[in-house]
């Protein structure tokens, strides 16, 4: 019984989190997402251990931290520019566009300390 009563709110969410995503047009966000390139990697599938990957990201994460950047709530002076630029552009686009790449295992070696940091700092979510 539980079970059907959780399954209009997962559904609820489930469509809320993809939402952003369908409304995406996804040629044009791959368009206005070649800047990203430069640093997140071709389809936001990052080489290096200083750029996250942004393949597979949620769209409503995408959109908020873009707004976080190009507002300077969330200072970064080398992503501040291009957040103003695909905001811009169109963020809707953009972040259905990474939110439909399929992300990729790192080749970057996993640091089990930080990765332990970041699970403790992640459990007050």
């Amino acid at each position: 019984m539980q079970a059907r009563k959780a399954a209009p709110g997962a559904a609820f969410l489930f469509l809320l989190v993809l939402a952003p995503a369908a409304h995406a047009d996804l040629a044009a966000g791959k368009r206005k997402a070649q800047a990203c390139s430069a640093c997140h990697g071709m389809a936001g599938q990052s080489p290096s251990s200083s750029m996250p990957i942004i393949a597979g990201i949620l769209p409503a994460y995408f959109k908020k931290a873009i707004e976080d950047y190009a507002t300077g709530k969330r200072p970064s002076p080398e992503m501040e520019p291009y957040a103003k630029m695909v905001r811009d552009l169109g963020v809707d686009d953009v972040a259905g566009y990474f939110a439909a790449q399929k992300r990729q295992p790192t080749s970057t070696p996993v640091d089990a300390a930080a990765a332990e940091r970041g699970r403790a700092a992640a459990a007050q979510c």
